[in-house]
């Protein structure tokens, strides 16, 4: 009974937390072999969604209970309308796929809302150290994976390389991957000394993002690498301890020259080299030496190589975002204001849409211009409140590494959602971002009582 006092919302949270990447393994084996319609990952992260909102109404302030009761009560007229739309145009046809949809959509703005009351009434944050060995976790079940032959393809179909370990959303792990790295930034830039997990999880880090193959979070990583390398310098020159950065500045360079000198060989070099037309240093020329020869006779050229156009570079997301708009505009006055759902008439069958994966998109053709309104109600409500707090304290937090990266992850998040996807629309993802917008509005509070 004495244990089970001691269990609190915070640990319950950071349990939450830390089992994200089992979860994901879970709902891949569910996906899988099970069924695509329910997986043990939907109902966990559903079920933790209903115990804050409920926690929240009791322990959260007045203030915030009254705010968050107004906002459950407009989502969940939503719902029903949305519901209702669906049944009176489908009937009972896929309508688990509609409430799943609708779950997985709206659970970024029920988490962020329910989990805002709950931290500002206990002033409470999620240390960096737990999404550290989460992303530890992600990235040591890619490995394990890969070397025991069991990892899955990052693409299923075409000629693209790279394997995404045990998962199967390539682009939710790599966005994951993209928005948690920046933390081990931070502690990496705190670090006076050597700090073996904080080490050993940046070489997985590296592995992973260089294993899958895809551009945004290699993308993301050299931005991050960047921005790294720049604080480290400014340091160097600011602060009193100057050997401990230039050491990290060195050790930085290092790590970019062997990156840059490896990345040929690697399959997010691979990809790039050949969906791009770019070459990289290819420094390890020897390694062909006992290959067999073979014919380097040129062959006469089929087909002209196809310029790099935007379909390539938003991997066809442009039509998508076409057929479904097209779809959108043709829908009844009803639809477009209440979504269209998750579902559409394909030769007269009813089947599951392809969605943009442009995720402000996806939720304005799927939930309308009602739905897509009450769903960023509370994320633009955050910014809003973080921007106002941010600007009072403007210089002092250009001295803040923390509360500047904690910024450029919620720049890279948005950026994301809006180039991949499946940052906002997917629980998996959008949990670490309702986390870092309340970390850094509890930074920002205490940087407020420290003036």
């Amino acid at each position: 009974m004495n244990k089970l006092k001691k269990i609190t919302i915070e640990k319950i949270i950071i349990i939450y937390l830390l089992i994200q990447p089992i979860l994901d393994v879970a709902t891949s084996l569910c996906l899988e072999y099970i069924s695509p319609n329910l997986t043990l990952g939907i109902l966990i992260r559903t079920m933790f969604m209903g115990l804050i909102i409920i926690y929240s109404l009791f322990k959260a302030d007045k203030k915030n209970r009254i705010k968050s009761l107004i906002y459950y009560g407009l989502v969940g007229i939503y719902m029903c309308i949305f519901l209702f739309v669906s049944y009176s145009q489908n009937g009972t046809n896929m309508m688990l796929t509609q409430i799943k949809g609708l779950i997985k959509t709206f659970y970024f703005p029920l988490v962020l809302v329910a989990l805002y009351g709950i931290f500002n009434s206990k002033t409470m944050r999620i240390y960096n150290k737990y999404f550290i060995w989460t992303l530890a976790e992600y990235a040591l079940i890619m490995l394990i994976a890969k070397i025991a032959g069991i990892a899955y393809p990052t693409y299923k179909y075409g000629l693209n390389s790279g394997t995404v370990g045990l998962f199967y959303a390539a682009n939710e792990i790599g966005a994951i991957l993209s928005i948690i790295s920046p933390l081990l930034a931070i502690e990496l830039l705190k670090d006076k000394k050597i700090n073996i997990i904080n080490i050993l999880t940046l070489i997985l880090f590296i592995f992973s993002i260089l294993e899958m193959g895809t551009k945004v979070p290699f993308l993301a990583f050299i931005i991050l690498y960047v921005l790294f390398f720049i604080i480290c310098l400014i340091k160097t020159f600011v602060q009193k301890s100057k050997k401990i950065y230039i050491i990290k500045n060195v050790c930085t360079l290092i790590i970019g020259l062997v990156i840059l000198f490896t990345l040929a060989y690697t399959p997010v070099g691979k990809n790039i080299e050949a969906n791009y037309d770019i070459k990289f240093i290819k420094f390890i020329k020897f390694i062909n030496i006992y290959k067999p020869a073979v014919d380097e006779t040129p062959k006469p050229a089929t087909e002209e190589p196809a310029d790099i156009g935007v379909t390539e570079i938003v991997s066809g997301r442009n039509d998508l975002l076409k057929m479904n708009f097209e779809r959108y505009m043709a829908s009844n006055t009803i639809e477009k204001i209440f979504g269209n759902g998750y579902l559409a008439y394909q030769d007269s069958e009813l089947q599951i849409n392809k969605l943009v994966e442009i995720d402000y998109f996806d939720i304005l053709f799927s939930h309308g211009v009602i739905g897509a309104i009450i769903l960023f109600i509370p994320l633009i409500y955050m910014l809003v409140i973080l921007i106002i707090k941010t600007l009072k304290h403007v210089m002092d937090i250009l001295k803040n590494e923390e509360i500047f990266l904690y910024w450029y992850i919620i720049g890279i998040g948005l950026g994301i959602a809006l180039a991949a996807g499946h940052v906002l629309t997917a629980p998996a993802v959008s949990i670490y971002m309702v986390l870092i917008l309340l970390n850094l509005d509890a930074d920002l509070k205490k940087l407020e009582v420290n003036n």
